[in-house]
């Protein structure tokens, strides 16, 4: 399966304490870490509630796809 679409709706309390106010720094990676499209939707950074919608290149039907949540970097550019 090409280009996958994942909603990512979580809260994660690190994410309230260490990720910059609007979510700028948080980004998406596979195994290789490479960077995965993404658009943020909404995130809280006080309860550190997060809804973002991840672009998979492809996925497989019997082999596990690992997936990268990263934040905590204060002079990190949008990551969109």
């Amino acid at each position: 399966m090409a280009n996958y679409l994942i909603l990512i709706d979580l809260i994660d309390n690190n994410q309230s304490t260490f990720a910059q106010l609007i979510g700028n720094d948080i980004v998406f990676t596979n195994n290789n870490v490479i960077k995965l499209s993404h658009e943020i939707e909404s995130y809280d950074s006080t309860t550190g509630h997060l809804v973002a919608w991840m672009k998979i290149p492809s996925l497989s039907s019997t082999v596990n796809t690992s997936i990268y949540m990263y934040y905590s970097n204060p002079s990190a550019l949008d990551q969109h």
